[in-house]
């Protein structure tokens, strides 16, 4: 004869007990769960606090200056900043090199790894404008104005795979064919830089001299509405061609162009060789003016502001900021512990 398992019919009648205490408790509203406006719940009279998400950081309303921050000497990471070098603010990265702005202010290219790309300022949108095998882009220029038949372009000097020769190209910010403008043989054509109106475009070119090795450097304008390139006669210590220069930058509402220029002092025990920051007005290009003195740095990139009354630089690994007849130096933004050298500033036009 089997016995009823009375000890398991109790435990259920005490669950089910349960249950139907629990179902009375909250139809009466015992521990319901009130929304408040301010998203915050009411469990009981507990009120359980929700943290809202921690939105994504936004770049300074007023950036004006892209750059790079290069952690490791080969490319470092985009960024913008005030012009008074507050609000750095990260756009993309880790090995990215040569900014430019936009005519409208509203997108950077750069190169990284043999490409070029476009991003928003916000760090959206980026976009491959063109890959290349080997040999990358560099000295990258976004034209402030749609160049004479051809539309915005984006100039920049690739290499061509051999030890003498780079040229001036051009390419669609939305991709496509990229033009060789020159094509020349064992020529640099480098430093790329846009008149305000895009008409022309100013780069340096060097070869090698094989009866005396050295490489002469000039300055040349390419004239977009006649096809035609004209050399720039430039006095000073660059009338023997055999001084170098370099990162061009055309001022944004006048014929005149900034430029780093080499500037040697070959005399005594402490002689010293550097580069410093030079202007050239294209009227008068035999009386360069120079802008910087000090032989113990190397002055580099540099960059006009939109009225053309400052230009922003680099000195060695820093960037600062001067009046455009080289007085009012100020320091914008310099190595961390985790940076090593902040370079290639542009200012928006």
């Amino acid at each position: 004869m089997r016995h009823k398992d009375y000890s398991f019919m109790s435990r259920a009648l005490v669950l089910l007990t349960l249950c139907l205490l629990v179902l009375l408790w909250t139809g009466c509203g015992g521990g319901s769960t009130v929304a408040t406006p301010g998203g915050d719940e009411l469990a009981g009279d507990k009120t359980v606090m929700k943290k809202p998400p921690k939105p994504p950081p936004e770049p300074p309303a007023d950036a004006a200056i892209v750059y790079t921050a290069d952690k490791f000497g080969v490319g470092g990471t985009i960024r913008v900043m005030n012009t008074d070098g507050e609000n750095q603010f990260k756009v993309y990265g880790p090995f990215a090199r040569w900014p430019s702005w936009s005519a409208d202010g509203e997108k950077i290219v750069f190169s990284d790894n043999y490409s070029l790309f476009t991003i928003n300022l916000d760090g959206s949108g980026l976009y491959k404008v063109v890959g290349f095998d080997s040999i990358g882009a560099r000295s990258l220029a976004w034209s402030p104005a749609a160049v004479p038949g051809r539309g915005f372009r984006i100039a920049f000097s690739k290499g061509e795979g051999t030890a003498h020769r780079s040229d001036i190209c051009l390419i669609s910010p939305d991709g496509g064919t990229v033009e060789n403008l020159h094509n020349t043989a064992d020529i640099h054509e480098l430093d790329p830089t846009w008149s305000p109106d895009a008409t022309r475009l100013a780069y340096s070119k060097s070869w090698k001299d094989e009866v005396t090795g050295v490489y002469p450097k000039e300055m040349w304008v390419h004239d977009f509405t006649t096809g035609e390139a004209t050399r720039v006669e430039l006095g000073g210590p660059f009338s023997n061609f055999d001084v170098g220069f370099h990162d061009l930058d055309w001022a944004r509402t006048q014929d005149k162009i900034a430029f780093k220029g080499y500037t040697s002092v070959a005399e005594g025990p402490t002689a010293m060789s550097g580069y410093e920051i030079w202007i050239v007005d294209l009227a008068d290009p035999a009386n360069p003016v120079q802008l910087t003195d000090d032989p113990t740095v190397h002055f580099s990139s540099p960059s006009w502001s939109p009225d053309d009354t400052e230009i922003v630089y680099c000195a060695d690994h820093e960037i600062w900021r001067m009046n455009a007849d080289g007085s009012g130096k100020t320091l914008l933004a310099k190595p961390t512990k985790n940076i090593k050298t902040v370079h290639s500033p542009d200012w928006k036009r």
